[in-house]
């Protein structure tokens, strides 16, 4: 009976080692030519990219695809200089970082008096995050233009900033509002103890044990404030302020597209993306399993 289950009374062939090895390994190689695919398909289009951008107007209008006879760095004088990339990216930072320390400073403020006050008042002010979570995105584009139109900051990059930060803020306050629920109380209350205040305790305690999840929060917003495309063309598109997707827009006209000159600009625009979370890439991970803990 040792080669053989014996379950609900009767006798059903058990099976060996080397039926789950075999399984284990199938299961592995289709893992990973899952992963290969995926790979190949996420990379694909981003090394096609960035190969276009070295080749002229003309030999992708006549071959896309082709291999590259030639490659020149004159898309990437053209788009910095002429296309004015160089200050589109000077501007593109200006609103991710300012737009990214709003949003956290904010979601820390109000996730920390949600969490540890637990009141009516604390409910309500839950319930309005939730709801700035529940309204699409484009519903919100009307309102918030109109308000900026009276304020008199439309073409003013403090505008975008006012909004990135206004519409982002609800997601980071449920990340820090995780966070805050998995972290001990007892810090604060010693801290209380000592003489210090609510913004003292916040400041010197919190804070600094909420830098996990401040680095989790700014290198998942930094990427989608530096991609928007639509509210910095809404609000500060044809001015000087305008963001490296509006200037890469500029390039394609009603007939005729420098692609050139897109490819280019479009891999200046994703150096400093990729750099940044090259940089974060620890502390995202570390910041996102701190969270997950219970």
């Amino acid at each position: 009976m040792s080669a053989i289950s014996v379950w609900a009374g009767g006798a059903v062939p058990a099976r060996g080692r080397g039926g789950h090895s075999i399984q284990r390994r199938v299961g592995t190689l289709v893992g990973r030519a899952g992963l290969a695919i995926a790979t190949v398909a996420f990379v694909s289009p981003v090394l096609l990219s960035v190969e276009m951008s070295f080749r002229s107007n003309t030999a992708i209008n006549v071959a896309p695809l082709a291999w590259p006879k030639s490659l020149s760095l004159s898309n990437f004088t053209t788009a910095w200089s002429a296309g004015g990339l160089g200050q589109a990216l000077l501007w593109s930072a200006v609103i991710a970082v300012v737009s990214v320390m709003w949003l956290t400073v904010a979601g820390q403020v109000l996730a920390y008096y949600i969490v540890r006050r637990g009141n009516r008042l604390a409910s309500v002010a839950l319930l309005y995050v939730m709801a700035g979570l529940a309204f699409p995105a484009p519903s919100r584009l009307l309102p918030l233009y109109e308000l900026m139109l009276s304020l008199h900051l439309i073409g003013n990059p403090i505008s975008v900033m006012l909004f990135q930060g206004a519409t982002l803020t609800p997601l980071s306050v449920l990340i820090y509002r995780s966070f805050l629920q998995r972290m001990p109380i007892e810090y604060e209350d010693a801290a209380y103890v000592d003489g210090a205040g609510h913004l003292q305790v916040l400041r010197h305690v919190v804070v600094p044990m909420l830098w996990p999840s401040s680095v989790a929060v700014a290198s998942l917003k930094i990427g989608m404030i530096w991609n928007d495309f639509f509210t910095p063309l809404l609000l500060v598109g044809g001015s000087t302020y305008a963001t490296v997707p509006v200037k890469i827009y500029t390039f394609v006209g009603q007939y005729t597209a420098q692609w050139g000159d897109i490819f280019a600009g479009l891999t200046l625009a994703v150096i400093p993306v990729i750099i940044v979370f090259i940089l974060l890439q620890r502390h995202l991970v570390e910041g996102l399993g701190a969270g997950l803990k219970g």
